[in-house]
C-alpha cells in the first residue's frame, strides 16, 4: 500500500487528505496515472503538471521509484503567490531542489 498526502489546493479537490494506493506501480509517473483514474476529481491537476512531489520526505521526479510501503506527498507550487481555484499560479514558484518536506 502506498500512502499519498494531499495538501493545499489538491486536498481540497480530493475532499480529504490522504489517499490508499494499492502497490501496483513502478514509478511516480506510474502513481500519478492511476490516482488520475481512481479519484478523476484530482486529474485536470495532475494532468496540468505543476505539483510538487515528494517520496518520503524527499522531493521526487516521475521517474522516481515507487516502492510499497512509500509515503507519497503531492503540493501545489510554493510561491509568494496564489493558485485560483482552477490550480493556476500567478507568480513564480520556488525551485524544489531548495526546500526539503519536513512534518
Amino acid at each position: 500500500m502506498i500512502t499519498v498526502k494531499l495538501f493545499a489546493l489538491i486536498k481540497e479537490k480530493a475532499g480529504r487528505s490522504e489517499l490508499q494506493i494499492e502497490y501496483r506501480v513502478r514509478t511516480v509517473s506510474d502513481l500519478l496515472r492511476q490516482i488520475s483514474v481512481e479519484h478523476p476529481a484530482l486529474a485536470e491537476l495532475i494532468d496540468h503538471g505543476r505539483l510538487l512531489i515528494s517520496v518520503n520526505s524527499e522531493f521526487a521526479g516521475k521517474d522516481t521509484p515507487i516502492r510499497d510501503g512509500d509515503e507519497v506527498a503531492l503540493m501545489p507550487p510554493f510561491s509568494g503567490g496564489t493558485i485560483d481555484h482552477n490550480g493556476h499560479e500567478d507568480t513564480e514558484e520556488i525551485e524544489p531542489e531548495r526546500m526539503r518536506v519536513t512534518e
